[in-house]
């Protein structure tokens, strides 16, 4: 139709051609010789260009729109290109096939599509979206043609939402896999255990807007609590062990009191029964020898109430050949079960407790904000410099024994904890390992009030109460072509076959960020050749550089073309593999960092991340990851 229109012509420059044809922002473009094929001619190239008689790139049908339209991608854009590939559904049937922006409102409309909803980076591409509808539909059928409409994308605070800057975190060794919870991926939010209806809720909240902004994560974390309150049971967990013997409590004697799992204000009446024995635990953090004036839990001499049990006096503290707090020795009221007392005191204090005798081991996985800042891709910095090295803390703690009466895969809440579910890859009935969903309360906001002496004080805090830390291993590779969307897909064609690249070359080129910005449109809008970028991805192949280096060789030919490897010459980039030429930087970095150095060497391995990332950032991306990790690890295990 477009041809008899005389609104589309058949092309026989080639792409390098094309794109000097094409113009600059500044200059207006040149009608290419080709522009003026009449539409018998037109028609019967593009019978042939359908019927197999052309090689790839050799003709492709373009819009005839206006080459001096201020708007690049008004210069008569790509329709059709030539492609001789087996397609996964049509076979060799077909050997043209549309351009995204031709594609995409065509689509939109036999669909019956009335509202297209696209990010910012489409706002451009509308343009040719209208004019295809236009242009396409028959006159009845213009008014009820579909709109494009651009909203932003979401950009969430303490977290980075770009594939290609997650895909650096997991390749650098920095988190587990894309599944990792603490990534904001689908398959690591639903790993973490966040239920879907919360992030829909979350979406609705925020709502859809044109301006660039960055959501508070806060906002989230309250869109988590919300939906998970009504539905997560509440149970006692003690995630750092204190023992606890009550003295006036028989050996061997069992109270299983009844305790309710919901609070009174949530319309549910189900209990569920907890024993109560001479051997307790409670948290190690609600314990002070010599407590500030604000500190209402347990102290010696002080009655604190016992969560569903009873009123507990501590009468002794028990301490190992260091000082060490192991156990504390006290009374029960026992005419305060049910934790009320019949003189009507009150104490201020209420702890949580796990039976010693009767409760379940278990892991707990603490999951804390990714980055230390809140736009941690915002900066002059390399995103990584940023990372919280205390993003994820493993403790051992016990569990009251009714979760093994809960589903298997049932959120919980772990009273004056968080909510929590059971990991679904790692958690077994013999070994049970439990996913922090999300605290109950945001302590971040806190701590942005505090000074930097009680920053560090409770920092120091928070480490004596971590016992260990352990590092996920990255997933297994999959298929680099399965999870590309429709556009990606014809870009890995392109790259795949057109260029002789392998699989995996070819599925980075299509998947990358920058370049989907061209929404499959040509690459021809770009000042170099699918060859020069195919060059850049092999060597990142071949470990020339760094995936890190790689983007910032893009971001260079993007702006002023040139050759890859003369960029990578020009700008130092090229890996560190050599071991001795590495070793005084990672020194270095070791040196500057005593204080974490001594933490991983009292336990907390996964700092190792840490330190890659300042190795990274040393060395401006070039170390080669698996040797960094390699030295890192031999100097710190010395």
């Amino acid at each position: 139709k477009l041809i008899k229109q005389g609104d589309a012509y058949v092309d026989s420059l080639d792409e390098e051609e094309i794109r000097e044809y094409r113009g600059t922002v500044e200059e207006p473009g040149t009608p290419s010789p080709y522009r003026d094929r009449s539409v018998e001619e037109n028609l019967e190239l593009f019978r042939k260009m359908k019927e197999g008689a052309f090689e790839d790139g050799e003709h492709v049908l373009r819009a005839k729109i206006d080459m001096s339209s201020p708007h690049m991608i008004m210069r008569d854009p790509l329709l059709f290109r030539i492609k001789h590939a087996h397609h996964y559904r049509q076979g060799d049937d077909w050997c043209i096939y549309p351009m995204y922006d031709y594609a995409h409102p065509l689509e939109d409309a036999i669909e019956d599509i009335t509202h297209s909803l696209c990010t910012l980076e489409f706002d451009n591409n509308r343009r040719v979206y209208d004019w295809v509808t236009e242009h396409c539909l028959d006159e009845e059928e213009i008014p009820f043609r579909p709109r494009q409409y651009e909203f932003n994308r979401l950009n969430l605070g303490y977290t980075v939402m770009s594939k290609t800057k997650l895909g650096h975190l997991i390749e650098e060794g920095l988190v587990g896999g894309w599944d990792d919870p603490r990534l904001p991926t689908l398959a690591g939010l639903r790993r973490r255990g966040v239920p879907p209806s919360a992030i829909r809720s979350f979406c609705r909240e925020v709502g859809v807007t044109r301006s660039q902004s960055r959501v508070q994560i806060d906002h989230f974390e309250h869109a988590l609590r919300d939906d998970l309150n009504p539905k997560a049971p509440r149970v006692m967990a003690v995630l750092d062990p204190l023992k606890v013997i009550i003295t006036n409590w028989d050996e061997g004697e069992v109270d299983w009191i009844n305790a309710n799992h919901w609070p009174r204000d949530i319309d549910k009446d189900e209990t569920r029964p907890v024993p109560f024995t001479r051997e307790l635990y409670i948290e190690r953090d609600d314990f002070r020898e010599d407590p500030p004036d604000d500190f209402i839990r347990l102290a010696p001499g002080r009655e604190v109430r016992l969560r569903h049990a009873y009123f507990f006096t501590c009468e002794e503290v028990i301490r190992d050949e260091d000082g060490t707090v192991t156990e504390l020795r006290g009374t029960v009221d026992p005419e305060t079960r049910g934790a009320t007392a019949p003189d009507g005191r009150s104490p201020e204090g209420t702890l949580h407790w796990v039976s010693a005798t009767h409760g379940v081991p278990f892991e707990a996985r603490l999951y804390d904000r990714l980055f230390e800042v809140p736009a941690p891709d915002a900066r002059e910095e390399h995103f990584t410099g940023f990372i919280n090295p205390d993003s994820l803390n493993v403790q051992r703690g016990v569990l009251e024994p009714a979760v093994r009466d809960l589903a298997a895969d049932q959120r919980v809440q772990f009273e004056r904890q968080g909510y929590f579910w059971p990991d679904p890859d790692d958690s077994t009935p013999d070994a049970l390992v439990y996913n922090q969903i999300v605290p109950l309360r945001d302590t971040w906001g806190d701590e942005d009030r505090l000074t930097q002496a009680e920053l560090e004080q409770r920092r120091r805090e928070k480490e004596e109460r971590k016992e260990r830390q352990r590092e996920r291993s990255l997933k297994g590779k999959t298929d680099p072509v399965k999870n590309l969307d429709d556009a990606q897909q014809n870009r890995f064609e392109r790259y795949h076959e057109a260029l002789g690249l392998s699989r995996n070359d070819a599925a980075t080129i299509a998947g990358n960020e920058l370049l989907g910005a061209l929404k499959d449109r040509t690459v021809a809008d770009l000042p170099f050749g699918p060859e020069v970028f195919a060059s850049l991805v092999r060597l990142v192949d071949t470990d020339v550089i760094s995936t890190r280096g790689a983007d910032e060789v893009f971001t260079e030919l993007v702006e002023n073309g040139g050759s890859p490897e003369a960029i990578v010459d020009e700008r130092d980039l090229r890996q560190v593999d050599d071991t001795e030429a590495l070793r005084p930087t990672v020194r270095a970095v070791l040196d500057d960092h005593p204080d974490e150095v001594a933490r991983y060497r009292d336990g907390k391995k996964s700092l190792v991340g840490f330190f890659m990332g300042q190795v990274m950032d040393a060395t401006n991306g070039a170390a080669n990851p698996e040797l960094a990790r390699e030295l890192l690890q031999d100097e710190l295990d010395a």
